[in-house]
């Protein structure tokens, strides 16, 4: 079925289609209650395929349906399932890498879903997987997230700052 959806997504047919896979995956891996089922479907590596898909992202729901499907899969990762995302053998974990590429969205609920992501990733404890993010991605993950929070932490000095100035000078004007 996962082939199916990829092959559709593959043709020239424009964001609506793509929106509405990426809206029926999102409610079907949401509604799986079986981990079986849930095997299954990720089986065949065709979940990854469609992560990789060249989504066209400056469609905001093309984003927001498929920043959604990501933030569904990290919730049924656990030590059983993370296999079927990362591939120890060719070193892959497009669940991880292609949602850390939004970290610094414009996009208040895409930064918030991929720090739930990010976070639903750090809680499995699979060795080889955690030193594949150790290794290839938390140097340039993390110094980003630091400046990024940084350059925010500046932008509230400067408020502050502009705020005491205008209360000072308010308050002298009333003398």
């Amino acid at each position: 079925m996962l082939n199916y959806f990829l092959q559709i997504m593959r043709q020239p047919a424009g964001g609506f289609v793509c929106t509405q896979l990426l809206q029926t995956l999102n409610i079907l891996f949401e509604n799986i209650r079986h981990e079986t089922s849930l095997y299954y479907l990720l089986s065949n590596n065709h979940v990854n395929a469609i992560i990789q898909h060249k989504f066209d992202f400056d469609d905001e729901e093309v984003m927001a349906y498929f920043i959604s499907f990501l933030k569904t899969l990290s919730l049924k990762l656990n030590n059983h399932t993370v296999h079927f995302f990362f591939n120890e053998q060719t070193v892959e974990f497009p669940l991880y890498t292609d949602a850390i590429k939004f970290f610094n969205h414009s996009e208040k609920m895409v930064r918030i879903a991929v720090r739930t992501l990010t976070l639903n990733v750090f809680r499995v404890r699979e060795p080889s997987m955690l030193k594949f993010i150790r290794d290839c991605t938390a140097v340039p993950y993390f110094s980003n997230l630091a400046w990024f929070i940084g350059s925010h932490v500046l932008d509230i000095e400067k408020l502050l700052t502009s705020y005491i100035e205008n209360r000072h000078s308010n308050a002298q004007n009333y003398r």
